[in-house]
């Protein structure tokens, strides 16, 4: 996955001319006035909006740009709808269902089995962002841009992987015959280990594990930190969790999917941005 996340943006590279040549380019394009330098124009541009003869001002340039990254997008968009026939399978052999809103961040996993319903929610923009993970760094535990180490760096000069890495899976298990659930708070990461659990919360009812709000007046015990459980503890936790799912399959499967709900949601982005700067 990280190998073909940095073909994908070094081809991003190579192929944009240089005013487009990321995202963070076309951020940057945007207009950014101070507001010191700026009041008297936001005065003048308000008195021509109430004007009957209020001219609309165009921004070719900044349009251009925004083909250039739209032309981009959609092409890598019809690459990944090829090769992304993972996304079909992994729901054909899980029993998972997929839950999605278009224009949205956040999708669900959710299976039913004949004792419980499982459901799986993440955030689609965090797992498409997800950081270097420890398996692309350098021999000397550092890498570039490019996934090389460069030894006259130090480790300063890098992000922590482990501290940028994460995304967050917010996993509930209802058991049928009672309707009482657990919650778990699990982090995904690329790597050798995909899923690490950080608490697990027991709740009278699904519904009030989807609705809790930690920081409310009186917020309920959520538990110790799964780290602190007895070791014993843990490995039968995560083997429960990986008898229901929690596995290598799913993590491609996170992967594949969130790069290409992203690029979708972020083209329609682009698409919003074009037609209000025309």
């Amino acid at each position: 996955m990280l190998s073909r996340s940095v073909t994908r943006f070094a081809s991003r590279a190579a192929s944009k001319p240089v005013f487009a040549a990321s995202r963070l380019t076309l951020l940057k394009a945007l207009p950014k006035p101070s507001i010191a330098s700026s009041s008297v124009r936001y005065f003048s541009s308000y008195n021509n909006i109430l004007s009957n003869n209020a001219t609309v001002v165009k921004n070719p340039e900044l349009v251009n740009i925004i083909d250039s990254e739209l032309t981009l997008e959609t092409s890598e968009a019809s690459e990944a709808g090829e090769s992304h026939s993972e996304v079909p399978t992994f729901l054909q052999n899980s029993g998972f269902k997929l839950i999605e809103k278009e224009g949205s961040d956040r999708s669900s996993l959710i299976k039913e089995t004949d004792d419980e319903i499982i459901e799986i929610n993440f955030s689609v923009r965090e797992i498409a962002e997800l950081g270097l993970s420890p398996d692309y760094l350098g021999e000397d535990g550092l890498a570039d841009e490019n996934g090389e180490s460069d030894p006259e760096k130090s480790e300063d000069d890098y992000m922590d992987p482990f501290e940028e890495s994460y995304a967050d899976l917010d996993i509930i298990i209802t058991k049928k015959s009672d309707k009482t659930a657990i919650a778990y708070d699990v982090q995904f990461r690329l790597g050798e280990v995909d899923f690490m659990i950080s608490s697990l919360t027991p709740y009278k009812t699904a519904e009030e594990a989807q609705n809790i709000v930690p920081n409310r007046k009186d917020p309920p015990y959520l538990g110790p930190a799964f780290s602190n459980l007895d070791n014993d503890l843990q490995f039968a936790i995560e083997s429960y969790l990986r008898k229901r799912g929690l596995n290598e399959s799913l993590s491609e499967f996170l992967v594949y999917y969130s790069e290409t709900k992203e690029n979708t949601e972020y083209i329609s982005w682009l698409k919003k941005l074009k037609q209000f700067y025309q």
